[in-house]
């Protein structure tokens, strides 16, 4: 037993010293025991610390290896990354470490001040390394002189992360921000400030080339000469939760296979927005909002499948969205409002008209958008329009106030068309659509719209191949200053038909035209944009169910037939549904029923079997009805104002 025992001591004491030969820890003081320390440490083949106490190292510092050990140079315990300064005197780099032996590096806790003399020499470079962390460092100008100098720079490593960095820069042109080229694996830019950096040479403020996947999340970038550009090489990209705004430049990403793009904040850059080109497989563009930005706010350009869902687009100089080659595009939930400025198609251009593309969009709002054709949409591609609301967007010279489709198949249906305008001499208010093979255009609603020709919807057919099916819409109105307020048709095309819509004004021969009306549609609030239907409206049961593509729901999501017979417009009038705080359903906003929905909202939690957020305007409506005695009912009106106090 004593000899198993001093078996066993011995061989903790021979691991205990193994142990210690792999590491080795150095404590520095000055600039001399720095280089002293990272000499040493290149060469004694263990892993290495090196410890600054806090003080002013000036020198051009370098490490040199040629052995696998890593190297940390990190701030000592308790000593602020404020307290020591890596300054190269404008002379070279502050801090240079290579090794042909694929060393791991980290460095955290230090500020370096890009004095390097040049712009191109960074305070901060590794090259042919393993893995590199650089954390809680400051990269700094100095305020006084005319510094030079990039901030961190980081060539051919294995898996690279800068985590909560500060890179603020010289300007005029004397320093890129980070510069990351040559990745194996992964690279991480995460909580990072960037800012006040300027370039002349091409690319990014911050620049990343390589690496098998691209994280770009939770950093400030504003105020820099250039934007963010990243050479994906068949990587996979991960841009989310980043600010970036004031910039000269877009956020670029090319040649990635698939792109992740979600929660950005991305405003008030003198260039574009965003640029994302050559994606081979995906894009999800989720969550973002893209305003104020001196170009386009978003430019999608050689992608193969485009979901674009819950983002706003807003004020933008140039197009909102401007699509090139995305033979699959989904647009969900996007608001895109008060873009234009350049060429046609304001909120969305939809250019290169190719067979096999074809583009859905559906609820989204879009408003107030300009361009000379399209004000709203321009959709040169096969185009599917769902539930959207197009608000007084504006066509200054072509056609198509709201929305213009030149393409073969469309499908549009449960839209709104209101307060849109062609303000030339072109047609369509609402709606241009001209070099069609077929469009189904069921269940809309177009009014006060206006153009030239054809307030509401001008259908222009240049010969006998075009099919048209307008089956349920409401058209009223809308003003065509010269033939057709309401519809406005040129041409005969093989079919068309006009089916049990509401309409006034109508210009053109049509090939069928049966179960139509001309009456008011008493609309519960159109001076408030609320277009569903009252329910003494003559439009509710009055349309045809066999429509063809007729939607399974209308333009809220509610069952499209609600009394056995589909109604006339994007709305189905239905007056049955209860407020999501009447739990009983017993048309009571009781108190404990108001107390577990507002507690429910306060909290984030999700309501009900559908598990969907609550509304803080749906909170509002149930306090007021409770505080009203509670019992409601429903008169159809838009949600939540449906919800009206009485029995």
């Amino acid at each position: 037993m004593r000899t198993c025992r001093s078996m066993i001591a011995a061989i903790v004491a021979f691991a205990a010293l193994i142990g210690a030969a792999r590491a080795a820890d150095f404590h520095v003081t000055t600039a001399q025991e720095l280089q002293s320390a990272l000499t040493v440490a290149a060469a004694n083949g263990v892993a290495d610390t090196i410890y600054l106490a806090a003080g002013y190292y000036v020198g051009n510092f370098n490490y040199n290896g040629t052995e696998s050990f890593s190297l940390t140079v990190q701030a000592e315990d308790g000593v602020s990354r404020n307290d020591i300064t890596i300054d190269p005197n404008g002379t070279g780099r502050g801090l240079t470490i290579s090794s042909s032996g694929a060393a791991n590096i980290t460095i955290t806790g230090i500020t370096f001040l890009r004095n390097c003399g040049v712009a191109s020499n960074a305070v901060l470079r590794t090259a042919n390394v393993a893995d590199v962390l650089v954390q809680n460092c400051r990269f700094l100008n100095l305020p006084s002189i005319a510094s030079y100098g990039t901030g961190i720079e980081v060539l051919s490593a294995r898996d690279v992360s800068i985590r909560s960095c500060i890179v603020r820069g010289p300007d005029n042109n004397r320093g890129r921000g980070i510069l990351v080229s040559g990745a194996t694996r992964n690279v991480s830019v995460v909580e990072n400030i960037i800012t006040q950096n300027s370039i002349s040479t091409d690319g990014g403020i911050v620049y990343v080339s390589g690496g098998s996947t691209i994280s770009f999340t939770g950093n400030t970038i504003s105020s820099n000469s250039a934007g963010v550009y990243i050479s994906a090489n068949n990587s996979t990209v991960l841009f989310a939760g980043n600010t970036i705004s004031g910039n000269s430049g877009d956020v670029s990403v090319s040649g990635a296979v698939g792109i992740g793009f979600t929660g950005n904040t991305i405003s008030g850059n003198s260039g574009a927005g965003v640029s994302l080109q050559a994606v081979s497989s995906w894009v999800e563009f989720t969550g973002n909002t893209i305003s104020g930005n001196g170009r386009d706010g978003v430019d999608i350009w050689n992608n193969w499948v485009v979901i674009f869902k819950g983002n706003t687009i807003s004020s933008n100089s140039g197009y909102g969205l401007s699509l090139g080659y995305v033979p699959t595009g989904v647009f969900i939930g996007n608001t895109i409002s008060g873009n234009g400025g350049g060429g046609n198609g304001g909120g969305v251009r939809a250019d290169a008209s190719v067979v096999d593309q074809s583009l859905l969009f559906s609820n989204n709002v879009v408003s107030a958008n300009q361009a000379p054709q399209g004000g709203g949409i321009c959709s040169h591609r096969n185009t599917v329009l769902l539930a959207n609301t197009f608000i007084q967007n504006r066509a200054t010279s072509g056609s198509g106030g709201g929305v213009y489709l030149d393409s073969k198949t469309n499908l549009v249906a449960n839209n709104v068309f209101a307060a849109n305008a062609q303000t030339g001499s072109g047609q369509g208010g609402g709606l241009c659509v001209t070099s069609i093979s077929l469009l189904d255009m069921v269940n809309n609603t177009l009014t006060a719209n206006s153009a030239a020709d054809g307030g509401g919807v001008a259908f222009l057919l240049n010969g006998v191949t075009e099919t048209l099916h307008v089956y349920n819409n409401v058209f009223w109105n809308n003003v065509g200053a010269g033939s057709g307020g309401d519809v406005y048709l040129t041409g005969t095309g093989a079919r068309t038909e006009f089916v049990n819509n509401n309409a006034s004004a109508i210009a053109g021969t049509w090939g069928v035209s049966v179960g139509n009306i001309d009456v008011a549609p008493s609309f519960a609030d159109a001076a408030n944009n609320d277009y569903h239907l009252t329910t003494n409206s003559p439009c509710v049961n009055a349309g045809t169910n066999n429509a063809p593509q007729l939607p399974a729901t209308d333009a809220d999501g509610d069952p499209r037939i609600a009394g056995g017979r589909v109604d006339m417009g994007a709305y189905e009038f239905s007056n049955t549904d209860r407020h999501p705080a009447d739990t009983n359903g017993n048309w009571v906003i009781e108190a404990a029923e108001f107390d577990a929905y507002s507690d429910a909202w306060r909290n984030g939690r999700t309501w009900g079997a559908t598990s969907n957020a609550i509304p803080a305007t749906y909170v509002t409506r149930a306090g007021y009805l409770k505080a009203n005695g509670g019992a409601y009912r429903n008169d159809g009106a838009a949600r939540p104002l449906r919800w009206k106090i009485g029995p």
